[in-house]
């Protein structure tokens, strides 16, 4: 840099200046972070943030951020939940943005008999993510969990497009998703329910023989003229161009390919302080 005073202000101008432009042009970017992990901290104390390569290798190891991120982050490739204290309901209610803005892929690790773990669940984490739920993958047992608080979960959701079940979640007639009905046939009421955009439902299970006539019987009897069924197994007449575009969507669906992916994996062990409150509710 110059000796002469008023070259060095005005290079010091002009770095300031370059400065101003680097920053507002990374605040132009959008930025969606890649797989991000809440853990236990080391040693069992506190609360970190994992974030991975591509190849699963831990690329850093950073304390639970208490700040919102920057409107510039918009989205993340996967968030999995491995351990849950006040100070990450703290994180998801301060990144919600995140939640809303973007179709959300949910996924509940199998924990049946954990009544504190889906008590967290329904009344501390379920209200930040659940505004844009697009894809549930569950299986029969946790939707029965699910619907203990609400049996209609399905239809409260007007977005949700495809349900993937790891079980015979294979839907069960009649229709029906009161209080007393069955998973199979929350999930037949769900599929009979037309969305109000007109785009189609799917549900992806493990085949059922038994229950197939009466899915059967339930399209041959429908009043509906304009409620059409694909069953991929089998050929069918249809609009070729119409099916062909659903189809290639239904392959976007595939796990590996989706963007913000919610994964909630903890059991109750692994619930920390100050989540519960002395009658086993949720604290507040």
């Amino acid at each position: 840099m110059s000796d002469n005073p008023k070259k060095v202000e005005k290079q010091t101008q002009e770095i300031d200046r370059f400065d101003l432009l680097v920053d507002a042009h990374f605040k132009l970017k959008e930025w969606s972070l890649g797989q991000v992990e809440i853990h236990r901290g080391t040693g069992g104390i506190g609360t970190e943030i994992v974030t991975r390569l591509g190849n699963g290798a831990v690329e850093h190891r950073l304390a639970i951020p208490q700040e919102p991120f920057p409107d510039y982050v918009i989205g993340f490739q996967s968030l999995r939940i491995n351990y849950v204290d006040r100070s990450v309901i703290e994180f998801l209610q301060n990144n919600r943005r995140l939640f809303e803005s973007k179709e959300t892929n949910l996924f509940i690790g199998t924990f049946i008999n954990q009544n504190r773990r889906w008590e967290i669940i329904w009344h501390r984490i379920w209200p930040l993510i659940n505004g844009n739920i697009c894809v549930f993958y569950l299986s029969s047992s946790e939707l029965g969990c699910l619907r203990r608080f609400s049996p209609t979960i399905l239809r409260d959701y007007a977005k949700l497009r495809l349900i993937n079940s790891f079980d015979c979640l294979f839907p069960k007639f009649p229709a029906d998703d009161s209080a007393g009905a069955s998973s199979a046939q929350a999930v037949a009421k769900w599929l009979l329910t037309p969305r109000g955009d007109g785009l189609p439902k799917v549900l992806k299970c493990d085949f059922c023989s038994e229950r197939m006539e009466g899915l059967k019987m339930e399209f041959v009897n429908s009043t509906d003229a304009g409620e059409e069924w694909l069953l991929v197994r089998c050929p069918i007449e249809r609009d070729e161009d119409k099916w062909a575009k659903w189809e290639k969507e239904a392959v976007r669906w595939e796990w590996r390919h989706q963007w913000n992916r919610i994964i909630i994996d903890f059991d109750d062990r692994a619930i920390g302080d100050g989540m519960l409150d002395a009658n086993g509710g949720s604290s507040e």
